[in-house]
């Protein structure tokens, strides 16, 4: 059985459970390995009411992850359900970059904020090899580069680099909110394309 045959059993199954079992059945794969980006999968396959409270059920520490997984419509459904203290609750538990990857799902107000927090550290890393995993780009970079989220928008993309007049890079480097490497972009890709596109549509192959 494939994995998207899996999923597609085990939304079954929370769907045909009773609303106070779907909860447990959930959690229950999650504890056997279940990642966020599954969990993400399967509440998108349930109508909002039901998406919103399985996911305020879900352990805490999976609430951002699993959110960061979801298409960026899915996710403002969620968002837009919460109550004020809710979303300040959930807020606060990401870093600036983070809250720029979720641009789409968030009112201009907190984006605004966000960008203006950043510091330019946080978009430049140095070579400290022995502080890295080898899927970390830290561990190949020789000199400081220029990184950016990668699932943010060539629109933020510009006002970011604008903002610290960067020299002209050839490639600006894609990174998760982990620091993880997803990918590269040109620079010149980035300047030629329409604001709404998505970084990680423009990573070189």
């Amino acid at each position: 059985m494939s994995k998207f045959q899996d999923l597609s059993t085990l939304i079954q199954q929370i769907g045909q459970a009773e609303e106070s079992d779907q909860v447990a059945t959930l959690n229950e794969s999650i504890e056997a390995g279940l990642e966020p980006g599954a969990v993400a999968l399967i509440l998108e396959a349930f109508p909002i009411e039901d998406r919103v409270r399985l996911w305020r059920a879900l352990p805490l520490e999976l609430h951002i992850d699993v959110l960061t997984e979801m298409r960026a419509d899915v996710r403002f459904s969620i968002i837009n359900a919460l109550s004020e203290v809710e979303l300040k609750l959930t807020l606060a538990k990401l870093d600036n970059l983070s809250l720029i990857e979720w641009a789409d799902s968030l009112p201009e107000s907190i984006i605004n904020e966000a960008l203006a927090l950043i510091e330019k550290d946080e978009l430049e890393l140095y070579d400290q090899a022995n502080e890295y995993e080898d899927d970390e780009l830290g561990r190949w970079a020789e000199r400081k580069i220029i990184t950016l989220p990668f699932n943010i928008t060539v629109g933020t993309a510009k006002q970011l680099m604008e903002r610290y007049s960067y020299d002209t890079p050839q490639q600006v480097y894609l990174i998760n909110r982990n620091k993880q490497f997803r990918g590269a972009v040109n620079y010149y890709e980035i300047l030629r394309s329409d604001s709404g596109v998505r970084l990680k549509t423009l990573e070189i192959e």
